[in-house]
């Protein structure tokens, strides 16, 4: 009797702990291979989640995009803080009370975005999450069925990615950046090395924005345009860095002024001389996201040729 009821106890641990074996096809396919939300997030039931935390410097100009973002990503796997520049109400959005609202310091010369960036996402707002993502406030996720705010966060956190963004639909850029754009590489694919991490759209592990992306950053730059080119590729950044089949469109609001842009990114590139770089990248690879039987989540090359001859 006790032989059985031992037994029957680990069959049932067994079937907990297990995942169906899997390659991405769509997010309802994808979440059908965990047995629950704890198995897709790795939660230790004696720990809670990290979240991910996005950081936009807003105002009433972008407003609308901003309330259709949130609704869109939700508040269970993100957590949001927003810089306020003028003096929207932000208090009659749904979901006020979900986010943290900060006043831009006065006296600070009207400068905003990127010196906001680096003002609020030090060591100590940071250190709870697994990763920041200091965005533009005019990005929307795409309306999709494969749109999935918990599988981005499961990928970046079980992929152990660095650096790295969604992939942008409307108003990309992808004429200068290949591999960001979802009409770029095999729809098969979800990962996708890339040579730039544009500035719009940028996710970075705590890590790496504390000790590599912050540290080389000056401080009182408006834009961040030198940002994605430049610190981006020092020695201390990953030697990949990668775009995230999520697709986010790009209103292109231009809602925060770009004065200082030239100056800023020529900065970085005249330093880019003096700093270590890392070497030249090669191919850039694409890959599927597979799952094990033991709920381990992997990239896997995807060879073109092979899934087309198969």
């Amino acid at each position: 009797s006790n032989n059985v009821s031992l037994l029957t106890e680990h069959n049932e641990s067994t079937c907990q702990r297990s995942c169906k074996p899997g390659t991405f096809e769509s997010a309802k396919q994808w979440r059908s291979l965990f047995h629950n939300s704890e198995k897709l997030m790795k939660i230790d039931h004696d720990k809670q989640a990290k979240k991910a935390l996005i950081l936009m410097v807003v105002g009433r100009k972008a407003a609308g995009y901003v309330n259709e973002f949130v609704q869109k990503m939700g508040t269970t796997h993100f957590d949001f803080m927003f810089v306020t520049y003028d003096e929207f109400d932000w208090t009659q959005m749904k979901w006020y009370k979900k986010a943290t609202f900060v006043k831009q310091p006065p006296n600070n010369g009207g400068k905003t975005n990127w010196v906001m960036k680096y003002h609020f996402l030090g060591p100590d707002t940071v250190k709870p999450y697994s990763h920041i993502c200091p965005w533009d406030d005019d990005l929307v996720p795409i309306s999709s069925p494969n749109f999935d705010s918990g599988i981005f966060l499961q990928w970046m956190q079980q992929l152990r990615l660095g650096i790295f963004q969604p992939m942008i639909g409307q108003s990309s850029h992808a004429h200068f950046y290949e591999g960001t754009s979802i009409m770029h590489r095999s729809n098969r694919t979800q990962i996708h090395e890339i040579k730039t991490v544009e500035i719009m759209a940028p996710c970075y592990a705590i890590n790496i924005w504390l000790d590599c992306i912050r540290e080389n950053m000056v401080a009182n730059f408006t834009t961040g345009w030198g940002v994605d080119v430049v610190l981006h590729k020092l020695q201390c950044a990953p030697q990949r860095v990668y775009s995230v089949r999520m697709g986010f469109d790009h209103m292109d609001q231009n809602s925060l002024a770009k004065e200082g842009a030239e100056e800023e990114f020529q900065y970085y590139m005249d330093r880019s001389e003096e700093m270590k770089k890392r070497g030249e990248y090669g191919e850039m690879r694409s890959y599927t996201v597979d799952v094990d039987e033991d709920c381990v989540v992997r990239m896997n090359t995807f060879d073109h040729e092979t899934r087309e001859n198969a």
